[in-house]
């Protein structure tokens, strides 16, 4: 939401108290009252574009997306920001008029080409088109930006996965979740990845167990991994119980937590063995970061976390047994650059 725009008549502090009320307004899901409440900003000054923009939010929030349009183009014709032509281009979208919101959003990239939001909308807008090719590089453009935004690399991660590419799009997974931990949307990329490491079968009680990573297309492709053929045989691997009671079965929790660490540093070892994936803009953004949860003895207790998110037996606890390691977690997921 926005606090300041372009004034004119009116005491400023009526102003700024009225804003301020309206976006608490909406920030609480009162949507037609703020409007009513940026309206007053409007009859003193009928052009404040931010009091403008922020009726066009509130409109879309009520699903009004015609009155949403109708505010963003009135704020827009006011001050060309890129907010503001990310708000117009999504009223297009939501109205069915992809053409006029891709429109929008490529004038709007000639301006504003490395802004965070006008980036991400428009991938996302790209996908909903089935363009998701062309939608790649503005998420990167985004991740790039503000590389501690969740959204491009959830959104990165599920175009990975439509395309086949199980390794790519669990980094990308994991990365988002490393970013945002406790959402609803966690809850749903935690079952993702849960879905992705097959559950072990069951067998002998003392013998390793065989766990599968879901393979998509083997196909040679120009990003990360580029050659997922060489990663084949790792998509089996057998995964040695943990010490303790030899003859008691491990959750399920404990399967998927060994079976991702193992898959973890077996791809890690294929990747540094190729240099090109080791450049990729997937492995800098998302392997790499990862790799800070092996430096701080954290990736064990945040694979366990993964599996709380998505309801597996035993996840929760194997938490509170060993708070120590997961408050370290929670210190370390929680903090910002």
């Amino acid at each position: 939401m926005l606090a300041a725009g372009l004034c004119g008549a009116g005491s400023n502090d009526e102003r700024e108290t009225l804003m301020k009320k309206g976006v608490e307004q909406h920030d609480a899901g009162s949507y037609k009252a703020a409007i009513e409440t940026f309206q007053q900003i409007l009859e003193s000054n009928p052009r404040d574009a931010s009091a403008l923009y922020e009726i066009s939010n509130s409109y879309l929030s009520l699903g009004d997306f015609k009155n949403c349009l109708d505010f963003a183009q009135r704020s827009l014709a006011i001050q060309g920001a890129a907010y503001t032509y990310s708000m117009v281009a999504s009223c297009q979208d939501e109205l069915g008029d992809a053409k006029g919101a891709l429109e929008t959003f490529e004038k709007a990239m000639q301006h504003y080409p490395g802004d965070v939001m006008l980036n991400f909308n428009y991938a996302v807008t790209l996908i909903r088109e089935n363009r998701p090719e062309e939608a790649k590089p503005h998420l990167q453009t985004a991740i790039k930006a503000d590389p501690r935004y969740g959204s491009p690399f959830y959104v990165y991660a599920n175009v990975l996965e439509a395309q086949q590419n199980p390794v790519g799009a669990f980094y990308l997974w994991l990365r988002f979740l490393t970013l945002e931990p406790a959402s609803q949307r966690s809850h749903e990329v935690a079952q993702d990845i849960y879905a992705l490491v097959s559950p072990a079968r069951e067998g002998d009680a003392s013998s390793s167990t065989p766990v599968t990573l879901k393979a998509g297309s083997m196909a040679k492709r120009d990003e990360f991994p580029a050659e997922l053929a060489m990663m084949r045989p790792f998509f089996h691997v057998s995964v040695k119980k943990d010490g303790g009671d030899k003859s008691a079965a491990p959750t399920p929790a404990a399967t998927f937590v060994s079976s991702a660490k193992v898959l973890l540093g077996l791809f890690r070892k294929t990747i540094n063995d190729n240099s090109s994936d080791l450049r990729s803009f997937e492995w800098q953004n998302s392997g790499v970061p990862l790799m800070e949860l092996d430096r701080k003895k954290l990736t064990e207790p945040f694979l366990y976390y993964v599996a709380a998110l998505a309801n597996v037996e035993g996840a929760r606890e194997w938490l509170k047994d060993h708070t120590t390691e997961f408050d370290g977690l929670k210190q370390y997921l929680t903090k910002r650059d």
